[in-house]
């Protein structure tokens, strides 16, 4: 339930915000796990495609095998103080693309997470235990007396079978979420704020978004099929925010991915020309700092938000 009379204030993050945090970066994995000789050692594809490369289309099998890989470690204390932030804000849902579990390390103020604390913080709004793709799963996180719903809405770490990586993955995927969308039209077309969120979804359609260290690479067409159907939304709903800080206006990629954001009604917030100095002298202490900017506006647009809804009410 939404904290107030408003809409749902939801963060979507990816890997930017912990990339110097990860005991192996991702292309130190992908070399790890990989069995074929064909492939160059630096490549070029998405991320979701260059693990079928590595693994020669075994995914499913290499997943369970380098399982503890996958977990993820929270080494930098500054990456660790920059998660202990996004846990203090009061989102009503953090949504999480990452398959690890640095943001839940960050709030036992510890280096990484065991089972049975996954376990004992996973909570449903459904009746029974979800089966591989968790759309109304999450796991509660606390952190100094604020509760977070996080979810991991590509899948996570301890449950290999679940984790989307991959085209064939992401269709399987992308069917589910529309059936589950289909079930819940009536509430996103009649719910004027979105009190009686039942997963990750609902929140998504119906509240505020604020995408940060996230590049929406255009393989992951769930996130792009999603951003287009909550433009295509008739009902009452939240405005999605993308904040960037490195999208070159002379790159073709990027015009095109700032062009395509704003026909889906997202409003792109770049910071480059504020950032573009320390990001030529540093490139992971210039991120930091633009993530840490940006969560400062994003915490004081929430509290305005919040408050323009109580007035409402």
């Amino acid at each position: 339930m939404t904290k107030g009379n408003h809409f749902p204030e939801v963060l979507l993050f990816g890997n930017g915000l912990i990339h110097d945090s990860n005991e192996l970066k991702w292309e130190d994995l992908i070399k790890n796990i990989s069995i074929n000789r064909k492939i160059p050692e630096k490549m070029e594809s998405p991320y979701p495609i260059q693990i079928i490369l590595a693994t020669e289309d075994n995914v499913d099998k290499t997943l369970k095998e380098h399982k503890p890989e996958f977990y993820g470690k929270l080494k930098s204390d500054r990456v660790r103080r920059l998660l202990e932030s996004i846990l203090s804000i009061g989102f009503d849902d953090i949504l999480t693309t990452n398959y690890s579990y640095e943001l839940e390390a960050a709030s036992l103020e510890k280096e990484t997470v065991s089972d049975y604390f996954l376990t004992k913080s996973t909570e449903t709004f459904c009746s029974k235990a979800e089966g591989k793709y968790m759309l109304s799963t999450y796991h509660k996180v606390s952190y100094k007396g604020t509760d977070n719903r996080v979810w991991h809405i590509h899948g996570e770490a301890r449950k290999p079978s679940g984790m989307i990586i991959g085209h064939y993955y992401y269709g399987i995927y992308l069917s589910h979420m529309m059936k589950y969308l289909e079930k819940r039209h009536g509430f996103y077309s009649h719910d004027h704020y979105g009190s009686d969120i039942r997963g990750w979804l609902d929140s998504f359609i119906k509240g505020n978004v604020y995408i940060l260290g996230q590049g929406l690479d255009f393989s992951e067409f769930d996130l792009w099929w999603l951003i287009n159907r909550k433009k295509r939304e008739k009902g009452c709903h939240g405005k999605t925010y993308f904040y960037v800080c490195d999208l070159d206006p002379e790159k073709k990629d990027d015009i095109e991915k700032k062009e395509l954001l704003r026909l889906l009604d997202v409003e792109v917030i770049d910071m480059r020309d504020m950032f573009k100095e320390r990001l030529d002298a540093d490139s992971n202490q210039g991120y930091l700092d633009f993530y840490e900017y940006a969560l400062e506006v994003i915490k004081e647009k929430i509290k305005n938000n919040r408050t323009a809804g109580d007035r409402q009410g």
